[in-house]
């Protein structure tokens, strides 16, 4: 059964600030953490888009 719940957004912006020097370890990293507890697709996106947006920030000197 998938489930789309919100564990893996709340884990997303950490992993975004600290890996926002490298997109495909951010994306690698953020794909495992979310597979821990959820197998929907929209998770890994949702959880992506987050990261993403967090590493945006961290880059641009943001408080994060």
């Amino acid at each position: 059964m998938y489930s789309a719940g919100n564990g893996p957004a709340m884990r997303a912006p950490n992993i975004g600030a600290c890996l926002h020097g490298d997109p495909a370890a951010l994306a690698a990293a953020t794909a495992a953490a979310t597979r821990i507890t959820h197998r929907d697709p929209r998770a890994d996106d949702g959880a992506l888009v987050i990261a993403l947006a967090t590493a945006h920030a961290a880059r641009r000197g943001a408080a994060v």
